[in-house]
């Protein structure tokens, strides 16, 4: 009949999986007729009264206005890059990872782990030997996640429902920090997976996620320990071992030159960004038809003739830098001189942050006219086959490594035309949406002054303190970002620029651009402001406050724990769930937990906590509390009244013990 042929036209062309009817019904005549619709549709019988597409035939009951639909529940994520092809398995650095995320069982862990180093040791490229281990992706068996922070972090919120949506397809409740939050909390709950976050600079960057995701197995890549949250297993991971460095140099070679190896990697202090450079190398060199030995001459050739410095692992960060320079410019070597002149000018971009291709397509197209077309090939064909950045295709994403882009910075002839060139380009108040000339606009105007001649360095800062300083501008950045850490990053770039100023009249825009910074730091790095918030009702407002702190686990979670408290009647279940989060992860100090008390009594209605009297309330007499009140106040009391009442006479703080 019509109106069973328009509902089942209408449910083919939904593409939903599962659907119900709400009544049973006879079988409709019409049924053969629908089959191909319905198998096109994907559907599939669920319980009594459904649609059931079988090789026995189909049954169709009754179809109703009332009936509901439904999405399937997403396959397993598994977002993890693969190993580059390039690449060992460090398995003396992989098994003891390995043996903290699964048991002898081969069941999956529910622990943090903290894998830190410094640049270049290959901390993301272990993370992703993880993920790609068969006894880790077995016990992982509801997925992978992963997520690269970098310096700049981005919007969590955006991040979270990301999240979300690669395990429940559905991100409607993430429109807000609070809800996306919650839906991956919800979205985690009882699930066997893994979650990587890779290359957090700050805790705070990452602390929504943190708090979604707790019970959950979690790997953190990072340089700074310090970065790791309370509880987690830190590993500090160190340059390869003599075995794994030659191997990794040796990756389709012949055999024989094992002991040339050797000594290559030892030059290079088992380094893998130094030793991967330099095994890319070696294979240009043999695809121009080079022996083996005659690639390893051309190398060493190569990198004496720039009066390279042998890499020794116990120097500094000078004499590594130097080394990578060597071998970036054994790299650097096989570029056409205009290709080697645009991988130069990525350096100025910030250091360790991802520059987009679009970003990197711009910049290209005011130096040399490139269009996207023409960077796209730049960028896949010729950088990033030389290992001179990793290039991600589908986030189009350029990485630098922070020492190869110091290498670049060195040999840009006119740095500050360059970076005063690209912020022109994006004006003082960019275009809405233009986020990323909104976060990074500061900085370039700041290296613009700071590479620049003194005359115009000054003139320059100037400009940039007046700019930062005006309150309509920072409205715009925050209203543009919603991140009041770029806003702070941005403050800072000011500050910079002024200690660079050596001019005598620089020092008034350093006493300017610092006020401007202190001031900043009294409005939002206080407590206040995120409590007046919180009694507002605006809990994600007092979130993003607090993120602006640098805490510890306690500290913090007694800062969440007071936001709840604080918060109206009106948002009553989102002060719970506020608490139910800090609480789960809360310490056991016995501070934090007679705070949570308090809380629990006000949230949930029951009593109080109750703490022993030191004096009978009968016995407050109107003398002693005069004495108490001098105590406190660090003037003349008598202190052996007190100690007859049992009070320590001496304590002028009354509150418990706190850390911090």
């Amino acid at each position: 009949n019509l109106h069973f042929s328009q509902q089942l036209d209408r449910l083919a062309a939904t593409g939903f999986i599962e659907f119900r009817f709400a009544h049973d019904g006879a079988d409709a005549p019409d049924a053969p007729i629908y089959r191909a619709r319905l198998v096109g549709a994907g559907a599939i019988a669920q319980g009594p009264g459904a649609v059931a597409v079988a090789p026995g035939g189909l049954y169709i009951g009754r179809i109703d206005m009332g009936s509901t639909v439904s999405r399937p529940r997403p396959a397993p994520p598994f977002q993890a890059p693969a190993p580059a092809t390039d690449h060992v398995p460090r398995e003396a650095d992989l098994a003891p990872l390995r043996r903290l995320f699964v048991d002898a069982a081969g069941a999956l862990q529910p622990v943090t782990v903290g894998l830190h180093g410094f640049g270049g040791v290959g901390k993301t490229t272990l993370a992703r030997l993880l993920c790609a281990d068969p006894a880790v992706r077995q016990a992982c068996r509801d997925g992978i996640l992963w997520t690269a922070i970098g310096t700049s972090a981005g919007d969590p919120r955006e991040r979270l429902a990301a999240l979300v949506t690669a395990l429940t397809g559905d991100p409607s409740g993430c429109t807000t920090l609070d809800g996306a939050r919650a839906q991956l909390q919800a979205a985690l709950a009882g699930r066997q997976l893994l979650l990587v976050i890779d290359d957090v600079w700050n805790e705070a960057h990452i602390q929504a996620l943190l708090d979604a995701s707790a019970g959950s197995a979690r790997l953190i890549t990072t340089r700074q320990p310090a970065t790791l949250p309370y509880g987690a297993h830190p590993i500090d991971l160190r340059t390869m071992n003599k075995v794994d460095a030659v191997r990794l140099l040796g990756l389709g070679l012949t055999p024989g030159a094992e002991a040339r190896l050797a000594a290559l990697a030892g030059q290079l202090g088992h380094w893998p960004v130094l030793l991967r450079l330099a095994h890319r190398s070696l294979l240009a060199h043999l695809g121009q038809g080079l022996s083996v030995d005659q690639a390893l001459d051309a190398v060493a050739r190569e990198l004496a003739r720039r009066g390279l410095v042998a890499f020794d692992p116990d120097g500094d960060v000078l004499q590594r830098d130097q080394a990578v320079a060597a071998t970036v410019e054994a790299s650097l070597a096989l570029l056409k001189p205009a290709e080697r002149q645009r991988y130069a000018e990525l350096a100025v971009f910030p250091q360790d942050e991802p520059i987009p291709l679009a970003r990197a397509a711009e910049l290209w197209r005011l130096t040399a006219a490139l269009d996207e077309d023409d960077s796209q090939d730049l960028v896949a064909r010729r950088l990033d086959p030389l290992s001179l950045l990793d290039y991600d295709a589908r986030a189009g994403l350029l990485r630098l490594h922070d020492v190869l882009r110091r290498t670049l910075w060195s040999q840009l002839s006119d740095r500050a035309a360059l970076h005063q060139r690209l912020a022109d380009h994006w004006t003082d108040r960019p275009a809405k949406g233009r986020a990323y000339a909104w976060r990074w606009l500061a900085h370039q105007r700041a290296q613009a002054a700071i590479a620049a001649d003194p005359p115009t360095r000054h003139d320059r800062t100037a400009a940039l303190v007046a700019l930062v300083s005006d309150a309509r501008w920072q409205q715009a950045h925050q209203a543009a970002l919603h991140d009041l850490p770029a806003l702070r990053d941005a403050l800072n770039s000011a500050l910079a620029a002024t200690v660079a100023d050596e001019s005598p009249a620089g020092l008034p825009l350093l006493i300017a651009a610092a006020d401007t910074l202190v001031r900043f730091d009294e409005e939002h790095q206080r407590a206040g402001p995120a409590f007046d918030l919180a009694r507002q009702g605006d809990l994600a407002g007092a979130r993003r406050r607090c993120a602006l702190f640098t805490l510890d686990a306690h500290w913090r979670q007694a800062l969440l724990l007071t936001v709840a408290w604080l918060a109206p009647a009106s948002q009553a279940a989102d002060a719970t769930h506020l608490f139910n989060e800090v609480n789960a992860e809360a310490t056991a100090d016995d501070t934090l937990q007679q705070l949570a008390a308090w809380v629990r009594a006000d949230l949930f209605g029951e009593a109080p906590p109750q703490a022993p009297a030191t004096v009978p309330p009968d016995q407050a007499t109107d003398y002693l509390i005069e004495q108490l009140l001098n105590r406190l106040g660090g003037t003349a009391h008598d202190q052996e009244f007190l100690m007859s009442r049992g009070i320590n006479a001496q304590a002028q703080n009354p509150d418990w013990p706190t850390r911090g």
